[in-house]
């Protein structure tokens, strides 16, 4: 197989490496908007979430889901779709809800695998644990 460019079907072009590996391009800043939507209040507790969305085509990229309340802020989902992966998504989502709580430490439960790559990437960890059942809780706030 040659490599070269190819448009996939939500429009983003990418480069096929010859032996069929898609190279993922960085999303760019101007190219997305990130929308934030509160669900629902719950006493103290406001339940978010943020979506990031292709400008041009309008579909959207990442989600994340969090709690806000007085004491602390927690992450409850982080959602990159598939054709969009490794592209920064998760990413941009993060830093922007490190911008609107500002200095506040953010708690994220149940980190998957591929959360600790990025949180250990990305963040700055004040705390680290495993529960009873290996599930794996972090502090912290985003670099």
């Amino acid at each position: 197989m040659l490599g070269g460019w190819k448009t996939m079907p939500n429009g983003c072009k990418v480069f096929v490496e010859p032996d069929g590996t898609i190279r993922r391009n960085k999303i760019k800043d101007k190219d997305i908007e990130i929308k934030t939507y509160e669900l629902q209040r719950d006493g103290n507790d406001i339940y978010k979430s943020k979506y990031l969305i292709d400008k041009k085509t309008r579909i959207t990229m990442g989600q994340l889901d969090y709690k806000v309340n007085d004491k602390e802020v927690m992450v409850r989902m982080i959602k990159t779709y598939d054709q969009f992966k490794r592209r920064g998504i998760a990413t941009k989502l993060l830093k922007d809800l490190q911008k609107e709580i500002g200095n506040k430490e953010i708690n994220f439960h149940l980190v998957t695998q591929d959360g600790q790559k990025l949180l250990d990437k990305i963040a700055n960890i004040t705390e680290k644990r495993k529960d009873k059942y290996g599930q794996t809780y972090y502090k912290g706030k985003i670099k």
